[in-house]
């Protein structure tokens, strides 16, 4: 729920302030998914830019969470995607402040 609802606030959102430069974050999902190893994962993979507007690619990066799945069932699952999630999205508001 917190991934669809964070994801939702993005892509509503052309434009953003930070420190009063007009600026339009792009994310492309590269990867959702359960890693196919021995022990599953959530794996989540986005591709960020940021752009002034003008739309010049200010800062770019790919961010990279996974989190073991303890159950693998949908509740289990639905766990680890929230928690792979929400540490990916501290990362990225993080990288965001300080691409300024």
């Amino acid at each position: 729920m917190r991934c669809r609802r964070f994801m939702s606030a993005l892509h509503l959102c052309y434009k953003i302030r930070v420190l009063h430069r007009p600026i339009e974050p792009t994310i492309d999902i590269r990867r959702f998914d359960v890693g196919p190893d021995e022990t599953p994962a959530a794996e989540i993979e986005l591709s960020t830019k940021i752009l002034d507007k003008d739309g010049k690619v200010i800062a770019s990066r790919i961010f990279r969470q996974s989190q073991r799945i303890e159950k693998l069932d949908a509740p289990g699952t639905v766990r680890a995607f929230d928690s792979a999630f929400s540490n990916l999205a501290k990362e990225l508001v993080s990288w965001t402040t300080q691409s300024f």
